[in-house]
């Protein structure tokens, strides 16, 4: 299977609701928060 964009893992559809979503999910991020944390200090210059 071909990994997906960041952009298409998180991208919204139409009955998508903000305050439905928990602030402290990590959609689309396999490996949780900590690996989540890794990657954005990995990729802070860029960001």
């Amino acid at each position: 299977m071909a990994k997906s964009a960041v952009r298409d893992l998180l991208r919204a559809g139409g009955d998508f609701r903000m305050p439905d979503v928990d602030p402290d999910s990590t959609p689309g991020l396999k490996g949780g928060k900590k690996k989540a944390q890794r990657d954005i200090e990995r990729h802070q210059e860029e960001l």
